[in-house]
């Protein structure tokens, strides 16, 4: 039960007392140690330089630690004004480090982006463009033929 209390209202409970009997008896002992060793000082400041006290009383919430940043904030500092025009990830690096861009906006030449394996080939072509495209492998494939046969 003491550990409820400040360290301070441990410390000098402990001095003059031993176990306590009950739940009352040690409540009493507590509230007279509070009026004699108040936790603030004259001016209202904490004397731990304000960090956060621990629990008073049973009646007092849990305290919580206070987050030090937001969950869904962005690293600070790293923009990319190329890929942020040209098209990228523009928060993951800074502009002097870009390795996609070069200047005038072309692809740089050692760049190996992620190959798109998900959409399969002839996608976003016409009907039409799909069908020249088939015409012309089947021509090429009959030349072959005929060259196999004059060969073999």
């Amino acid at each position: 039960m003491k550990h409820a209390f400040s360290l301070k209202w441990q410390t000098r409970y402990d001095l003059g007392h031993k176990a306590p009997p009950t739940v009352e008896y040690l409540q009493n002992a507590m509230e007279k140690i509070e009026v004699a060793f108040p936790l603030q000082n004259a001016n209202g400041s904490s004397k731990n330089g304000g960090k956060p006290e621990k629990m008073s009383s049973l009646s007092d919430k849990i305290p919580k630690k206070k987050s030090t940043h937001a969950k869904h904030e962005k690293p600070a500092g790293k923009s990319c004004s190329l890929c942020k025009k040209f098209g990228g990830a523009s928060a993951t690096h800074n502009t002097n480090d870009c390795k996609k861009w070069d200047s005038k906006g072309n692809l740089k030449k050692g760049f190996k982006g992620r190959v798109d394996t998900e959409t399969p080939p002839g996608t976003g072509k016409s009907y039409a463009q799909l069908f020249a495209e088939t015409e012309k492998l089947k021509a090429k494939s009959k030349k072959l033929k005929k060259l196999n046969e004059g060969v073999g």
